[in-house]
């Protein structure tokens, strides 16, 4: 499936979608943003951003599917059925999919419902109720080892960031054990051992008080060492360093509106300079995260003092679906955007920072995910995939 949106950051894992009258259960990008991947009770399919297509799909009269997510650029899937079914899905289970063979090829078990999955080369992330376990997967996806499980407070939308590129050592991010708290831990190695119920271990970073309420959204850039946090509150993201000490530190907080709002994304660019933020408002919101954040930490400012004087950072582009929405998955590039709603509606945009802030997005083109017919694979012959 060859690229055709390149300069994005995929990999946050597949949003479950909150709406009720959607006919999916969950969406996803792939690595590049060049797919859509999305599951629900009448199948799952994955298509392609620009020009759309419909690649493939995989119809079912036996339950549907909660989750469907891509690794990066592979012909493997993994997805997660919506009840116990005779095909052997499970909501329940985690199941390495091949799609070029039509076949599974490995099994994860879990002891309870899975309310979110994440994965990447290498690492597969599962969220439960009050639990995250983390598997590693080897390169050839003929074998999956368990590595560790942390708590995490009430976790019902399966809130949790994998950073897509850093194979067995990609950091993740999950709620930790207190409302607001975030746990950042590696996938692999060192952190292999926990200190105690509710504490950070070897590996492993705790943020008691990120925010005051339960968190709504998580994402981590590229190579883990940015991750950003929003609240049921919908007011603020906040962006956090995760590399530079063994505590998250806060770089500063970007603004996205005064009225509470739930925030039900956000995402990073490859190039980590942009940030995007969605909301059931129907907006989505784009951050600059260039400059300020070095000179910050090197004169010893504080970056959150800042913010709070100023209000938060303010958005330097806003692009507008049309209508209300409780779920919408972006995409972000330096330059562009795909927008996925919770209706299927596929909004590919471009952006340009040097026009007049009412025009700095532009509508490209606009699709509807086709989410029923009879089963259909296709496959790019110019595909540069595995």
């Amino acid at each position: 499936w060859g690229r055709v949106f390149s300069g994005g950051e995929g990999g946050q894992g597949a949003m479950k979608v909150r709406s009720s009258d959607s006919a999916m259960s969950s969406v996803s990008f792939n690595a590049d943003l060049s797919c859509v991947v999305c599951a629900g009770p009448t199948g799952f399919g994955v298509f392609s951003t620009s020009p759309y297509m419909r690649l493939a799909w995989q119809a079912t009269e036996e339950g549907g599917f909660n989750f469907a997510e891509m690794f990066e650029r592979t012909n493997m899937l993994l997805l997660v059925g919506s009840v116990v079914s005779p095909a052997g899905f499970s909501d329940s289970s985690a199941v390495l999919w091949d799609h070029k063979r039509a076949e599974r090829v490995l099994e994860i078990t879990l002891p309870s419902v899975i309310t979110g999955v994440s994965c990447t080369i290498g690492t597969i992330v599962v969220a439960l109720e009050y639990r995250v376990a983390i598997y590693s997967v080897s390169q050839d996806f003929s074998s999956v080892a368990f590595e560790r499980s942390v708590e995490t407070v009430h976790n019902p939308w399966g809130i949790i960031a994998l950073s897509p590129l850093g194979g067995e050592r990609s950091s993740i991010a999950c709620p930790g054990p207190r409302v607001g708290s975030i746990r950042v831990l590696i996938a692999k190695g060192e952190c292999a051992e926990l200190v105690g119920p509710g504490r950070a271990g070897r590996g492993e970073r705790l943020v008691e008080n990120a925010h005051k309420q339960l968190l709504s959204c998580l994402a981590l850039n590229g190579d883990g060492s940015l991750l950003a946090s929003a609240s049921q509150a919908g007011t603020l993201v906040r962006l956090w360093a995760t590399s530079q000490t063994d505590r998250p530190t806060l770089l500063r907080e970007l603004r996205r509106g005064t009225l509470e709002a739930d925030i039900s994304h956000i995402a990073f660019s490859r190039s980590s300079s942009v940030l995007s933020c969605s909301s059931d408002a129907g907006t989505i919101h784009l951050f600059s995260l260039e400059g300020g954040d070095q000179a910050g930490q090197q004169s010893g400012i504080a970056a959150s003092v800042l913010a709070s004087v100023q209000g938060g950072q303010r958005s330097f582009a806003r692009y507008d679906i049309g209508v209300r929405d409780p779920s919408v998955l972006c995409g972000v590039t330096d330059t562009g955007l795909v927008a996925v709603t919770s209706q299927g509606g596929v909004h590919v945009v471009t952006i340009d920072a040097e026009a007049p802030p009412e025009s700095r997005c532009s509508l490209v083109s606009c699709s509807q995910l086709a989410l029923d017919g009879e089963e259909e694979w296709m496959v790019d012959s110019s595909s540069d995939s595995d």
